[in-house]
Parts: structure tokens; sequence; C-alpha cells
């Protein structure tokens, strides 16, 4: 059994994929996005998946046909770049900040736009977020960031002022455990043994509705 996902590879969270497809239609990003959201609720793969649409030069993005997409896909598209800060709290330092901002004037390579990821923005310093801040305000017209942490909280107004705002909640019991199936049943190491539906909802609800979190204590079980 394989359980099908929309085309941003996430589940649950409909009113994230309204407004995200409403995007894709007029093909007009906002220039900045933060996807808030616990570690495993699929905060990075929206990113990604946005990033992937921005850069699509099909019909419908992300249309996963382009030669776009396939490079998005496989992680080595020019455009799109991935800048992941440290996880301990105030680990992201300003000087990564600066060695990105000296590259946010180059332009595209091969897409009409280009893409910054910056992962774990929760643990940005205050100086590393007020350098970003200076670029969020006046951004190039070809370039949008996207912004992952865990929640908001540890981020500046100015910043959030700049962002739209998305949050990845939990999922719905049904949903979880249907993703969590297809999953299991595809991973090699998974050694294809599926636990039954009560053995799967026990790790779901210890997970708190976190796919990733669940499927994470159940390999590891």
């Amino acid at each position: 059994m394989v359980f099908i996902m929309n085309k941003f590879n996430i589940v649950g969270n409909n009113h994230i994929i309204s407004q995200v497809n409403s995007w894709t239609i007029t093909k007009n990003y906002p220039n900045a996005i933060l996807i808030s959201g616990a570690v495993g609720s699929g905060r990075h793969t929206l990113a990604k998946s946005i990033a992937k649409a921005v850069v699509c030069s099909g019909d419908n993005p992300p249309c996963l046909k382009c030669i776009n997409c396939k490079k998005a896909e496989l992680s080595i598209h020019p455009d799109i770049e991935i800048i992941t800060g440290a996880k301990g709290l105030k680990s992201f330092h300003i000087d990564a900040i600066r060695d990105m901002r000296s590259r946010v004037f180059t332009k595209p390579n091969e897409a009409a736009k280009r893409v910054i990821i910056l992962e774990n923005a929760h643990n940005m310093t205050e100086a590393a977020q007020n350098a970003l801040l200076k670029i969020l305000e006046e951004p190039p017209s070809y370039l949008h960031f996207i912004l992952t942490c865990d929640d908001n909280s540890g981020m500046l107004i100015t910043i959030l002022s700049r962002c739209v705002c998305l949050h990845m909640s939990p999922v719905s019991d049904k949903d979880g455990i249907e993703v969590i199936k297809s999953v299991l049943s595809n991973n090699k190491n998974s050694k294809n043994i599926i636990p039954n539906d009560e053995i799967l909802f026990f790790f779901f609800y210890h997970a708190r509705g976190i796919i990733g979190r669940a499927l994470e204590l159940l390999i590891k079980k």
C-alpha cells in the first residue's frame, strides 16, 4: 500500500496546502516565508517543495517533470541554497548570514528565481537576525527566502513582520498511521514488517501526532 500525498508531500495541514497552492497558481511567491513546527512535522519537506515550485519552469508548479524540478528533487539545483544553522541555541552566528549576504545579488544560474533556505532559524543570534533583516527589507526581485524553525518565539518581531508565517500542526491518527504504513512498507531498513494498527497508534500517540518522530521511534525499535 502506498499513501498518495499532495504534490507538496505533506500530510494534513490543509490550510497550508491551500495557501501554498494559491501561490503556485499565480506563480507569485512571498519574498520571505517562515515555516515553524516540531522536528519531524514536515517543515523541511515543505520548504524544499516550495523551493522546487519557485524554480519550476513547467505548468502547475511544482510540475515534477521539468529539469528544474528534477534537479531540485535531487538537491543539486544551483539556484536553491540550503544553509543549516547548528542545533544549539544561539549557535547560528552572524558570520553565516554575512557570508550568505555576499552572494544574494548573484543572479539565478538556470531558473528565473533563486531560493535560500535557512534551517534552524530559531538558533540565530540577535545579531544574525538583524543582519538578515537588512536583506529581507530590500531583497532582489529574483530572490526568495524560506526560514524553518521549531517555533517563532525566538524570532525578532521585525523578522516575523517581513515573513509569511506557516505553522505545521500535528496530523490526525488516521492520516498519520496510513503514511507510516506506506513509509515502512517501502523502507529497506524496516524489513517490510509492518506492526498492527494498535502498535502504530501507540507510537503515534507518544510522538504527539508528528509523523517523523513516530517513524524515528519505530525504525529504532
